[in-house]
């Protein structure tokens, strides 16, 4: 256990919100995925660790308890290192292991999301297979700080592509899955920020050419607004 708590600036953003015996459970869940982390990278090559605070960070902004927190800081395991997850339920307890288990169960079940532009799916079937799973999604989480992870990780992943500035054919795929499955998820739990910047990041990557239209067209209003504004309180002032 972490006898005494020393919380980093960068660590900040993750414990926020939470009492101190908590931080201390939360920091030492990011010490116990510390070894395999720092040595890894998942899926989309973004480096575990990096990964792994970027969700808790999600969450935290939404003010999730602390088992979810650990849950999200730890799930990645499972894939990564079966045997340090193993280890989950006896190092930080039952109720954490099952999440990150059902986390797993989720991530393996939308792993075969077929999307609407697909060859060989037609775009009506593409859709309903996309409600299905979104149903399916909610059925099995009878927990559902589990769809909270799941829907962090997610924006976690679109956020470095953003941050990476990446364009490519897996950024589309994420994109599409991101728009089709996770943003309506969001908006069913009525998770606004997720979904809005779950919406907004999609656009981005499955639209590239016009989402740099229409960022384009927002900056140069914004523009417009602020010499508007600045003019005002020039003519106020020598008025």
């Amino acid at each position: 256990m972490v006898s005494t708590t020393i919380i980093t600036s960068s660590d900040e953003a993750l414990t926020t919100g939470l009492r101190p015996e908590e931080i201390a459970r939360l920091l030492e869940a990011q010490e116990f995925a510390r070894t395999v982390y720092e040595s890894k990278t998942v899926l989309t090559g973004q480096g575990a660790m990096d990964f792994a605070r970027g969700v808790v960070s999600v969450l935290a902004a939404l003010r999730s308890d602390v088992d979810t927190r650990i849950a999200g800081m730890l799930f990645e395991l499972t894939t990564l290192d079966d045997k340090r997850a193993q280890q989950i339920e006896s190092a930080f307890g039952k109720e954490v292991a099952d999440m990150v288990n059902a986390i797993h169960q989720l991530m393996r079940l939308h792993g075969g999301v077929y999307l609407p532009n697909d060859s060989g799916k037609s775009k009506n079937a593409a859709t309903a297979q996309l409600e299905t799973l979104r149903k399916m999604t909610l059925a099995m989480a009878t927990d559902m700080r589990v769809v909270l992870v799941r829907l962090a990780s997610r924006l976690t992943t679109l956020r470095y592509f953003a941050d990476k500035k990446l364009e490519n054919d897996m950024t589309l795929k994420y994109a599409r899955e991101s728009f089709g499955l996770y943003a309506p998820l969001a908006n069913r739990l009525g998770i606004w920020q997720l979904k809005w910047e779950l919406e907004d990041l999609s656009f981005r990557f499955s639209e590239p050419e016009n989402y740099k239209r229409i960022a384009k067209m927002l900056e140069e209003r914004r523009i417009e607004r602020e010499t508007f504004v600045d003019n005002a309180m020039m003519c106020a002032h020598f008025a």
